[in-house]
């Protein structure tokens, strides 16, 4: 009766599949798909696929607002066929999860950055930003990936090593983020960033770098919030993507007087508009109208 479909492979096939078998198709997208995908020839092929085929599913659902307006503005997805749901969380698991006891935490105040570690990531610029910041704090990284060793090496030559804990990955992030003083995100490009709208949803201060899509549309409800250097947003501070001076100078500001306290309460307010019941409701709207599309 219905096809729907995550990720751009299934994507594709789902909606090609319900074009020639008069099927409704509903397609989600989870990424920023010009960022996703990178200039080489199977990237180039993969966007060509995207553009030739996306514009004739039923409906398209993009995780957010960025995401959105980059298949409309570059795959040629009609806008009227386009609902944004945002990834939901169930907040009271979080809580319990986070409540559990772990043994390797910091003895000293930490701030917390979370991912794979990958370029995309760059962490890379977070220990820079760090370092640079002078932080009484402990910087925890939870990830592992290929830039490990590298990382490494660059909080030894920046003179942070004892300051930087690399506890790789954790089955259960909560506890760790649900101790720290605040998160940073540092990525080059998102979807819709799962780690900043759970620490929101843990009451915890953000600081994101502006990249598409997510941060901007999650610290300031505005997708097209452009950054110089870095804003103190009305719920969490935005960077500039890849500007170490501008997350530096951030977190010398979440550190000062009362503003971590004051974007606790910010956090656990925006993090209402993450929940499931909002979630539900915009995804049976997308279903009763994909159906009633169906060509008889």
């Amino acid at each position: 009766d219905l096809l729907v479909s995550f990720l751009t492979r299934s994507n594709l096939i789902s909606t090609l599949i319900g074009n020639r078998q008069n099927i409704p198709s509903i397609i989600s997208e989870r990424v920023n798909t010009s960022s996703h995908f990178a200039t080489s020839a199977l990237g180039f092929i993969s966007k060509f696929m995207i553009k030739a085929v996306y514009p004739k599913a039923t409906r398209v659902v993009p995780v957010s607002q960025g995401v959105m307006q980059d298949l409309v503005d570059n795959y040629k997805v009609p806008e009227s066929k386009c609902t944004v749901m945002y990834n939901a969380y169930e907040q009271g698991a979080l809580l319990e999860k986070s409540k559990l006891e772990i043994s390797n935490l910091p003895q000293k105040p930490f701030l917390i950055g979370i991912g794979r570690l990958v370029p995309n990531k760059n962490f890379s610029l977070l220990i820079r930003a760090f370092a640079k910041s002078a932080s009484q704090r402990d910087l925890v990284i939870l990830g592992q990936g290929p830039e490990l060793t590298e990382l490494k090496t660059l909080a030894k030559e920046l003179a942070v090593e004892s300051k930087v804990h690399f506890l790789g990955f954790q089955e259960n992030p909560y506890p760790f983020l649900a101790n720290a003083d605040y998160l940073v995100s540092t990525s080059n490009a998102e979807g819709f960033p799962n780690g900043i709208a759970e620490a929101m949803c843990l009451g915890k201060p953000v600081i994101a770098t502006n990249c598409q899509s997510g941060p901007a549309e999650i610290l300031t409800e505005d997708n097209k919030t452009t950054t110089e250097d870095f804003i103190k947003a009305q719920h969490g501070i935005l960077c500039q993507t890849g500007n170490v001076e501008a997350v530096s100078r951030a977190i010398v500001v979440m550190e000062e007087g009362d503003t971590i306290e004051h974007y606790q309460t910010q956090s656990a307010h925006r993090a209402a508009s993450f929940s499931y019941k909002a979630m539900q409701d915009t995804f049976a709207n997308i279903l009763n109208d994909a159906c009633s599309k169906r060509k008889e």
